[in-house]
């Protein structure tokens, strides 16, 4: 059952009632929502109880200095947190750095991206100011 309401008669149609305390306190912000914690530096979670598949793993160690990459494309690699290629690393970047059309396929989060920035970091020459690219027609 609806409660009746009546409005003081010194109200113009259309306007409400408030009271003072209310009128002057502003109305709280809404909290944003809670969004998932995630790290810059890896595509997925890999500390909780899955662990990584024998085909994205290393059969023995390897590092980005073995790829015989610049010296400052290493350094990019270990501030963005790479610290061992993965072996769609391993086999990819040496291939794209001798010039070859690469179609890559692996694994979601195995480093696919990495592959094709090295190779395009790698090929530029840091002391040519001008625009850099090599057309193959």
């Amino acid at each position: 059952m609806a409660a009746a309401f009546e409005a003081p008669a010194d109200l113009a149609p259309g306007e409400t009632a408030v009271s003072a305390e209310h009128a002057a306190a502003p109305a709280p912000a809404p909290a944003p929502a809670p969004r998932p914690v995630r790290s810059l530096r890896t595509a997925h979670d890999v500390s909780g109880p899955r662990t990584r598949t024998g085909d994205v793993l290393l059969s023995e160690p390897a590092d980005f200095e073995s790829l015989l990459l610049s010296r400052p494309v290493l350094e990019g690699l270990r501030a963005a947190g790479f610290e061992r290629p993965s072996p769609v690393q391993l086999k990819a970047i040496p291939l794209g750095r001798c010039g070859l059309d690469l179609i890559v396929q692996a694994k979601s989060g195995t480093g696919k991206t990495c592959v094709f920035s090295t190779i395009a970091l790698d090929s530029l020459v840091l002391e040519n100011l001008s625009t850099q690219a090599e057309l193959n027609n």
